[in-house]
């Protein structure tokens, strides 16, 4: 018997019911292919062709760990560099010209660090979407500019292998809409499909139509400012004449650090007669950056001068501040 026939013979040998498989299957006769008869048998004990001969055996999906979403704060690793959100502040309204009535400022904060053997060059305006509950994104806003901290430069995060770059960038969001989550995409204009991309859960709650209220700590103490010494002198004789002198005064700040703070000083004189200046006038001094320490004091001097027919005083007439702390910017009171 051929290889042919013994094939047919073999699929005869599993139809049971119909004319000639049947004088094959159940005739007694002797069938000499053994394959047939093997299929026979293992189709009798299966049933099904399909069945008879065992597969390779079942495999075993092992349970998928759960993963932690990341949150603001969290560190996600990409391909050659990693990215973190430091810091999402709700600005509410910081007075923007360029904001469109009926949105917010959101303040983003990321570092990026490159984990790689390559430069990182990405464009924190192509890169970044903030996502409502409802998929709608928004981007950076060019126009925009957060004050509490460092920008990315014209929005390019550029890092060498090794090092890292932190920004912070703004992003226009209606009033009372809630963010969901915020998305980094690397190289967005021109994303492969298998590009990683860093995803943070924010999931802020707010009622819509209404204006979302930031939440934060409560303001620290303010800060004061006092005269401690300095008066103004006469630097000539007659009347009318120029009176000067250096005024001292001590900044003292009970909260946090202060990343600016800057004190006006009155001077209240009497103008001669056709003079073009007005009494009181005001002397700023701005001390440095950083140089009012939290829980300190920190000193100010200025030279003042003055045309008066009359003694001229001098009195601290107001004193701003900002904190370096970025999450106390309701508590700034700039001029």
């Amino acid at each position: 018997m051929g290889w042919r026939s013994c094939v047919i013979c073999g699929r005869r040998a599993l139809g049971v019911y119909s004319g000639f498989q049947t004088d094959i299957a159940e005739s007694g006769a002797p069938i000499r292919n053994y394959w047939a008869v093997r299929e026979y048998r293992q189709y009798r004990q299966y049933g099904d062709a399909t069945t008879m001969l065992p597969t390779s055996p079942p495999t075993t999906t092992p349970p998928t760990t759960p993963t932690t979403v990341p949150t603001v704060g969290a560190i996600v690793f990409l391909q050659n560099f990693s990215v973190r959100l430091d810091s999402l502040v709700d600005l509410l309204d910081t007075g923007n010209n360029y904001v469109q009535p009926g949105y917010r400022e959101v303040a983003l904060e990321f570092t990026v660090a490159d984990t790689g053997s390559t430069p990182v060059s990405e464009d924190i305006f192509n890169d970044l979407k903030i996502y409502d509950p409802h998929g709608q994104g928004y981007g950076g806003d060019l126009a925009s500019e957060y004050t509490g901290g460092p920008s990315f430069p014209g929005g390019l995060i550029t890092v060498a292998p090794g090092g890292t770059a932190t920004g912070w960038v703004v992003v226009d969001v209606p009033l009372g809409d809630a963010i969901s989550s915020v998305v980094f995409t690397p190289g967005a204009d021109f994303l492969s499909a298998s590009n990683p991309v860093a995803t943070w859960t924010v999931n802020e709650s707010t009622t819509p139509g209404v204006a979302a209220t930031p939440t934060t700590a409560p303001c620290p103490p303010s800060p004061t400012a006092r005269i401690t010494s300095g008066t103004l002198t006469s630097m000539g004789s007659g009347s009318p004449t120029f009176w000067g002198g250096t005024i001292q005064g001590t900044i003292t700040n009970p909260g946090p650090a202060l990343g600016t703070a800057a004190v006006n000083i009155a001077v209240a004189f009497t103008p001669p007669a056709g003079g073009l200046m007005t009494s009181p006038q005001t002397w700023p001094v701005t001390t440095a950056d950083g140089s009012v320490p939290p829980q300190g004091t920190a000193n100010f001097s200025t030279v003042v001068e003055e045309e008066s027919t009359s003694d001229p005083t001098v009195s601290i007439s107001s004193l701003s501040w900002s904190y370096a702390n970025p999450s106390l910017l309701n508590c700034n009171r700039l001029p």
